[in-house]
């Protein structure tokens, strides 16, 4: 039966199991569980509360769980929480870190500093907490292969560090149907053009959490400077402890209005590709040399790929970048011809790099029309970071497809030199011809 108050209580005779009741947002991950589950949150969203819950149920209805996490003080938290609420229907056992259940169910808690710690067990549900810090091996070596034969399910989350192999998880997750995603932030926000946070509602935030205490922690994070503006340079940790973003990278990041993962920021299904919704652009920034990195599926820092990004502009002025095409090793006619054969209208004109004459004169053999890069960067690059941040109204005048993963990529790794303060030359492709046709756009 559920109580009246912050608890919930499971009753068997005298024995009975205390669970904190969920809050919306966690209601919501629970109502849209599959059997693969993966949850990246912001600090005090409760990921470990939700974990406990979900372990000490089934456990208590007579599955064997497997409860990893990073460290030692770690999987120290999952088995206290646990024992605070189950612990007169479970023998919890702290030499063996075990709590057995008397109907045969048992959570088996392990550290993961060395994955093989979690070897030998035979698992229905595995629970990995705070993953971004665990080594990849854990899952895919370890504890994924505890599932094959019992066909149980995982419930995977924690708070993002960059693009390691819990991103790559996620990504995947979002192409299979026994998968799931979900991205939380700690409190809804959305960041301006000038460095100010405003209240934005998300259907996972945690709603407990104080709004003053989100923005005492961005104004300590980016102080105001006298221009009226902030300091973004520390707004990356800001973004990935609350916002639970991945893309979220130290260094000064040349976008730093850039959002990926909340639904007001510029990552939407929105952006996809409508019949007669709107003028097609290209944006194209030439290479040639470079490879993908088999730890990211990316290209590497010092890649110099041919990018192609397809642009579409909507009769509300917004520019939906709805594909894109990278390629390495590649003549520039028949990388133009693969780009072609996408099933899109041919554009209007593509905006390329000044300095690409031979690629220029393969477009307009193709009767494409072409349109120089901008010849300031910084006043571009400026434009650009503009038309991604939220207006007043929370109008962003770009928007990128989830397809376009690359950008997506680079748009988190392109960062300016923490001496010179100028855009260091790595990650910069897609940026770059994002930035030529945002110029062409808004200029021309």
């Amino acid at each position: 039966m559920l109580t009246t108050g912050a608890t919930r209580t499971r009753q068997s005779n005298a024995a009975r199991i205390r669970l904190p009741y969920p809050h919306s947002g966690q209601q919501a991950v629970l109502r849209g569980r599959r059997r693969f589950t993966w949850l990246v949150a912001g600090r005090r969203w409760r990921k470990t509360t939700l974990f406990m819950q979900v372990a000490v149920e089934s456990a208590a209805r007579g599955a064997r769980i497997i409860w990893g996490a990073p460290v030692y003080d770690q999987v120290w938290v999952g088995w206290t929480e646990a024992k605070r609420a189950a612990a007169t229907v479970a023998d919890f056992q702290a030499s063996r870190m075990t709590a057995l259940f008397s109907g045969g169910g048992s959570i088996v808690y392990r550290s993961l500093d060395d994955p093989d710690n979690a070897r030998s067990h035979t698992a229905d549900g595995v629970v990995i907490d705070e993953a971004a810090d665990v080594v990849s091996s854990a899952w895919r070596e370890v504890l994924r292969q505890m599932l094959i034969d019992t066909g149980g399910w995982a419930l995977i989350g924690g708070t993002p560090r960059g693009f390691n192999w819990l991103f790559q998880e996620c990504q995947l997750a979002q192409t299979r149907e026994d998968s799931v995603f979900f991205q939380a932030p700690t409190l809804g926000y959305r960041i301006d053009e000038v460095g100010d946070i405003h209240r934005a509602p998300h259907p996972l935030e945690n709603p407990h959490i104080s709004w003053s205490e989100i923005v005492q922690l961005w104004e300590a994070t980016c102080p105001q400077q006298g221009d009226g503006t902030r300091d973004l340079t520390n707004a990356y940790i800001f973004h990935q402890e609350i916002g639970a973003e991945f893309g979220a990278v130290p260094g000064g990041r040349v976008y730093p209005t850039w959002s990926d993962g909340p639904p007001s920021g510029n990552v939407t299904e929105a952006a996809e590709y409508e019949p007669d919704a709107g003028a097609i652009f290209w944006g194209v920034d030439d290479g040639y040399v470079g490879r993908l990195d088999p730890n990211t599926g990316h290209y590497t820092a010092d890649s110099h790929p041919r990018v192609f990004g397809l642009y579409q502009r909507r009769t509300n002025g917004r520019l939906c970048r709805f594909h894109e095409h990278y390629a390495v090793q590649q003549r520039e006619d028949a990388h133009i011809d693969m780009v072609l054969s996408l099933p899109y209208p041919t554009p209007d004109y593509a905006a390329v790099d000044k300095s690409a004459a031979a690629l220029k004169r393969w477009l307009h053999d193709r009767g494409i029309y072409t349109r120089n890069s901008p010849a300031d960067v910084e006043e571009s690059i400026k434009e650009l970071r503009s038309g991604l941040a939220p207006d007043v109204n929370g109008f962003r005048r770009v928007l990128v497809h989830p397809r376009c993963k690359h950008l997506r990529y680079e748009m988190s790794q392109y960062r300016r030199d923490e001496t010179t303060k100028k855009p260091i030359k790595e990650h910069d492709h897609g940026p770059d011809e994002m930035r030529y046709v945002y110029w062409t756009q808004r200029h021309e």
